[in-house]
């Protein structure tokens, strides 16, 4: 998670920086400030995703994994973006797309704190 903190530091702090290193076009950089942000919630939802569900899918809880990447890909992601599209134009879209990730995260670290997982049969215990 320091990774993501530091890497996440640099996006917010030298967001025109970064994009100059892939393009010289100067409508794409004017956009870097407020794109980043939405990269910032993205990358730190992505990180707490991944031991959430390496977790479900370890215990063999493959239909709660799946459900919550449905929940999160289809019925969050497209839910938050054409809503939040629809009240602020692009910026809603891309929020909308990034604040989806929070979804699994919050599922699936309900399931993790809830504590259910440690009573939960095991494949190999049938």
């Amino acid at each position: 998670m320091t990774y993501v903190a530091v890497l996440c530091a640099i996006l917010l702090l030298l967001p025109t920086q970064v994009f100059r290193l892939f393009t010289s076009d100067e409508a794409v950089l004017s956009w870097a400030a407020t794109f980043m942000p939405v990269m910032v919630v993205n990358f730190t939802c992505s990180a707490l995703m991944g031991p959430y569900n390496a977790l479900i899918n370890g215990l063999g809880y493959a239909s709660l994994s799946m459900v919550i990447s449905l929940l999160d890909g289809v019925v969050a992601r497209i839910f938050l973006s054409l809503t939040l599209g629809a009240a602020y134009g692009v910026m809603g879209y891309w929020y909308g797309t990034g604040l989806a990730g929070v979804v699994t995260v919050v599922l699936a670290a309900g399931y993790y704190y809830s504590g259910r997982w440690r009573t939960r049969k095991l494949l190999v215990d049938e």
